[in-house]
């Protein structure tokens, strides 16, 4: 999920969603339930606030494959401008002095000064600079190339984690309407026996779907929470608690 595995763990139930005590008495069996609650029955409104857009160019900004081909780019254009110096003229200029003294009692010392300055322009180097040219080009042509597909890979990813953030959204409110209609049936089930109009494996039936149902619902918040990290980690934004 791009986290490190030091990363300090918090746990909460995500944004409109609670994950509360079991909703079954396992203390007696055809006891009435009256402690049943469901959770609320509403997808992440978190997910609604996610733009695929917005995403898509924070992780064009973020992601650290795209940024290092974009630096693999910028390198192959730069060796492009240092093999062309090899056609270009240079100008070098250079200065000298010298102090010493003299037999002369006129003129005991001595100073000399020299200004030396050198154009070459280069005529011919048997191609070497050409094929150095050439060879650059073709790095920043595969460094191009290997941006682009970089990030469409990346978009891809994106997309992927985004379609997984939001199914497994609609899950958790599938799983919370199961969860309350599996809490109806258990309380009709016990009403009918009560009522002595209903046999007891209707409610030992009701409950097995019920602790079906309150599983379905823990695995769909897990799912949920897991698909959230990877979408932050696809964006390039991972939380680190």
């Amino acid at each position: 999920m791009g986290r490190p595995l030091s990363a300090p763990v918090r746990l909460a139930d995500p944004p409109g969603t609670a994950i509360r005590q079991p909703v079954t008495d396992f203390s007696s069996v055809g006891a009435p339930d009256l402690k049943a609650e469901a959770p609320l029955p509403t997808a992440p409104d978190e997910v609604a606030a996610n733009n695929i857009n917005r995403a898509l160019q924070t992780a064009n900004t973020q992601r650290p494959e795209i940024l290092q081909a974009q630096v693999n780019v910028r390198v192959a254009e730069t060796g492009i401008k240092l093999s062309r110096a090899g056609l270009e003229p240079t100008f070098s200029l250079s200065a000298a002095g010298n102090y010493y003294p003299t037999p002369s009692f006129q003129f005991p010392r001595q100073r000399t000064g020299q200004l030396t300055a050198t154009l070459n322009i280069p005529l011919y180097d048997g191609g070497a600079t050409r094929d150095r040219i050439q060879e650059s080009k073709l790095r920043s042509q595969n460094a191009q190339t290997s941006l682009a597909s970089t990030r469409s890979d990346v978009a891809l990813d994106v997309r992927q984690a985004y379609l997984n953030l939001v199914t497994s959204a609609q899950q958790i409110g599938a799983a919370n309407a199961a969860l309350q209609a599996a809490i109806g049936a258990r309380q009709l089930a016990q009403l009918r026996y009560q009522g002595q109009v209903g046999l007891y494996l209707e409610i030992t039936d009701a409950q097995a779907a019920l602790v079906q149902a309150e599983n379905n619902q823990v695995d769909a918040v897990y799912n949920y929470l897991v698909a959230r990290a990877q979408f932050q980690n696809a964006v390039g934004t991972p939380q680190m608690q």
